[in-house]
């Protein structure tokens, strides 16, 4: 009998049997786009193995030309879709909320799983809009509250720190605090 949460013990048997001795090495096209030139990397980055990078920006770009709200919808739609389409993914979302929701029935989770699918779509409408969306596009989503401690911070010749939850609309957050504070860093 198959332990509970396990889609393929036998693979995690295996892969854990074997410990990697040598670290993980990168792609010689890779080591030597490292250290190229810009133009070098550009024209390496034009070919037919880059193209598929290249038509996703093109969507993301073509994307936030649209109203925020037009495509959140677009992109619940195709998360949805691609929710019911992969098949793997699809099948430990549902083990995993199984696991963790034991009460619900099929018919929830499936509801939840739909729900999941439906947000992360939207999660790649909102990257369009933070990436390549006008700052004055955002700016009426936005309210901040006690900037003027991170003023006072910073004209003090201070750092500050800003801590914050792991949402998916951090992107856009991210380039409008930009504009509040033009030397920044942060991370995830």
């Amino acid at each position: 009998m198959r332990k509970p949460g396990r889609l393929y013990p036998k693979k995690i048997a295996d892969s854990a049997r074997v410990p990697c001795a040598q670290p993980r090495r990168a792609r010689a096209d890779v080591k030597v786009l490292r250290n190229a030139a810009p133009e070098v990397v550009f024209a390496e980055c034009r070919s037919p193995r880059y193209w598929p990078v290249w038509l996703f920006s093109f969507w993301l770009r073509c994307t936030a030309a649209l109203p925020l709200i037009v495509a959140i919808k677009i992109h619940k739609a195709l998360g949805r879709v691609a929710g019911v389409l992969s098949g793997r993914t699809r099948r430990v979302v549902q083990r995993n909320l199984e696991l963790c929701f034991p009460e619900l029935g099929a018919a929830e989770i499936r509801r939840i799983m739909a729900e999941n699918s439906a947000n992360v779509g939207a999660f790649f409408a909102e990257l369009a809009f933070a990436w390549y969306g006008s700052p004055e596009s955002r700016a009426p989503l936005f309210r901040f509250e006690g900037v003027e401690h991170l003023h006072a911070a910073l004209a003090q010749g201070k750092g500050a720190l800003l801590y914050t939850g792991h949402f998916t609309p951090i992107e856009i957050c991210a380039s409008m605090i930009k504009s509040l504070v033009p030397l920044y860093a942060f991370m995830f």
